[in-house]
């Protein structure tokens, strides 16, 4: 499986670590300059983002987005059917091999899906996916994060339609697959952890309490134009109480 690794060229300790447990787990990767979006001139950022600077996101979070659309582009142009998508502050465990040979064996080649590898959203236990390996998982009720997942191509072409300009941060999965026709999944467990628990060195992750309250004043707007968005949002209630959405 083609995997990717992002990373920005000033984040050399976070590259190091990621890339020494890839090379540990025998994971033949690439790694993607990141956009740093600090550095973006300013009269760049409303040609690239929807509604700047109304929409409130932070620059490290446009950055993000691009850096993870960039990916997702060359999904398209070079016909790569599925990839593994890190971001260099993911530290791959040692069952990431069976889920990825697993996982080749039950991605759909034609519906856009998503599976999270991190083990941190909440889930609907009955909503479920087994491999080979028995690798089970389970339908994403609510979650983010994106430092450690694979997408197929479907479901990268779908995101690139959704999101450029950038209106959602690369990781709004609930939100992509209300406004679009995404499936996500995630593992139970974390397949894939973070050398950054904190928070505390993440580029993205600087600026965003400041600009949290509007930030969701902001995508609760939003959510009112999209499409369809109250019939999927039910249909997604009801999809979710046919079992106890569960938090790891």
């Amino acid at each position: 499986m083609k995997v990717f690794v992002i990373n920005l060229e000033t984040d050399q300790v976070r590259r190091e670590k990621t890339v020494k447990q890839c090379t540990l787990n025998n994971l033949k990767y690439e790694v993607i300059k990141g956009v740093d979006g600090r550095t973006l001139p300013s009269d760049i950022l409303p040609l690239v983002t929807h509604d700047y600077p109304q929409c409130a996101l932070t620059k490290g979070e446009i950055g993000c987005a691009l850096s993870h659309l960039s990916i997702y582009a060359r999904m398209i142009a070079e016909n790569i059917p599925y990839a593994l998508v890190l971001e260099d502050d993911a530290l791959p465990g040692p069952e990431l091999a069976s889920h990825l040979a697993g996982l080749k064996t039950i991605i759909s080649a034609t519906r856009p899906e998503v599976f999270l590898l991190t083990g941190n959203s909440a889930y609907n236990p009955k909503l479920k996916k087994m491999d080979l390996h028995n690798n089970v998982y389970y339908r994403v009720a609510y979650g983010s994060g994106g430092y450690g997942y694979v997408i197929n191509r479907s479901a990268a072409q779908e995101i690139l339609k959704q999101n450029r300009p950038i209106i959602f941060e690369a990781d709004r999965w609930p939100l992509f697959r209300l406004n679009g026709c995404l499936r996500v999944w995630c593992s139970k467990q974390a397949v894939i952890t973070t050398s950054d628990v904190t928070r505390e060195t993440s580029v993205l992750d600087s600026g965003r309490k400041q600009r949290f309250a509007a930030r969701s004043a902001y995508i609760n707007k939003f959510k009112r134009t999209i499409r369809f968005y109250q019939m999927r949002r039910i249909k997604d209630l009801l999809l979710n109480k046919t079992g106890l959405a569960q938090q790891r």
